[in-house]
């Protein structure tokens, strides 16, 4: 197995990667406000932005700021890992990838789709390297692509002299957060999403960590 920073030609592969990673919320985030479209449609919107803004180098979604596992020149997994505090770039770029795609109106509606998702997810702090779209090509599971990945993002913490990993992870999500605890990670606080943003589809998130001293 190969592990890399992603590459612009990755994009398509690397969309539907991203897309598992957290589908119900991107679905939240993206399309909430369109309620006369059906499943699919946001599916495809999801899909299609995630390919625009995956050709774009920063950002949230800027294919610089995706880790990639290969097993036999394919493409088998992804991670992200952010740390405090995010540069100027990072959110200029992820403004750029939705103004691209949507234009101004749809971005403002997104805009504010993503203050309910907001308070389910936490910053880290200076001390801690924050981990997100992680995810693992179906039929490459229970081959130790997520562990190897976990590992990729440990080390770089260690490097980077943090004291602590962590994530948030939908309540739901069973099958990752056994995964993130038999990593080492550990069950720190749970979010509850407000009024509004349950009727955006979004749901509870734990937020897990894991001391690295």
């Amino acid at each position: 197995m190969f592990i890399t920073r992603a590459k612009q030609s990755d994009y398509r592969s690397l969309a539907q990667l991203l897309f598992l990673s957290g589908s119900d919320n991107l679905i939240s985030l993206l399309t909430s406000h369109q309620t006369a479209l059906t499943l699919q449609q946001k599916q495809k919107i999801c899909l299609d932005f995630l390919e625009t803004a995956l050709q774009i180098p920063d950002g949230q979604f800027g294919y610089l700021n995706q880790i990639v596992a290969f097993k036999q020149d394919v493409i088998c997994g992804c991670v992200s890992y952010w740390q405090a505090p995010m540069s100027d770039l990072f959110k200029q770029q992820t403004l750029a990838s939705l103004m691209t795609h949507f234009g101004v109106a749809e971005t403002a509606s997104i805009l504010k789709n993503s203050e309910g998702l907001s308070t389910l997810v936490r910053a880290p702090s200076s001390n801690e390297l924050s981990i997100g779209h992680l995810a693992v090509e179906p039929s490459k599971r229970r081959e130790r692509v997520a562990t190897n990945l976990l590992n990729y993002c440990q080390e770089v913490a260690i490097n980077l002299g943090k004291s602590t990993l962590v994530l948030d992870v939908m309540e739901d999500n069973d099958i990752a957060i056994q995964a993130y605890i038999k990593f080492g990670f550990m069950e720190k606080s749970k979010s509850q999403p407000s009024k509004e943003a349950k009727k955006m589809g979004f749901l509870p998130h734990i937020h897990m960590q894991k001391s690295l001293v």
